[in-house]
C-alpha cells in the first residue's frame, strides 16, 4: 500500500508539474517501502521468531485473544452499520448511506478474509 501511495504521489508530480509537496510525499513512502521490502526478504518471519520463544499455552492465549478481538470488532462494526442505517432512515442524510455501505463492505471483507485464512490453515496445518 505504501509503495502504491509513493508511486501515485510521484505520478501526480509528473503530471501536475513539479510542486514541492508531491515529490516529497512520494519519496518518503518509497523509502519506507524499500526498507520494509529489505527487512521482509533478509530476516526470518515473525512467525518463525515467535515459535522459538513461545510454548503451547502462549499460542493458545494468542489464538483465543485474537478470536475474541475479531468477535468484538465484528459486533462494533455491525452495530455501527445498523445505527447508521437507522439514522439514514430517520434523517435521510446521504453521508449516512455512505457510512453504512462502507461499514457493510468492511464486514464482508472481514468475512472473506476469515474464510480464506481458515481454509488455508485447514490445508497447511
Amino acid at each position: 500500500m505504501v509503495l502504491i501511495l509513493g508511486i501515485a504521489c510521484l505520478g501526480i508530480a509528473a503530471f501536475r508539474g513539479m510542486e514541492t509537496r508531491f515529490p516529497i510525499a512520494g519519496i518518503v513512502p518509497l523509502a519506507w517501502s524499500a526498507i520494509d521490502f529489505f527487512f521482509a526478504f533478509t530476516q526470518s518471519s515473525i512467525d518463525s521468531q515467535a515459535e522459538k520463544v513461545t510454548d503451547e499455552r502462549d499460542r493458545y492465549i494468542a489464538m483465543k485473544s485474537s478470536r475474541k478481538a475479531l468477535l468484538i470488532t465484528n459486533y462494533v462494526i455491525g452495530a455501527a452499520c445498523f445505527i447508521a442505517m437507522f439514522l439514514f432512515a430517520v434523517f435521510k442524510w446521504e453521508q449516512l448511506l455512505t457510512v453504512t455501505i462502507t461499514l457493510c463492505a468492511v464486514l464482508f471483507l472481514m468475512l472473506f478474509v476469515v474464510i480464506g485464512r481458515n481454509s488455508y490453515y485447514e490445508k497447511h496445518e
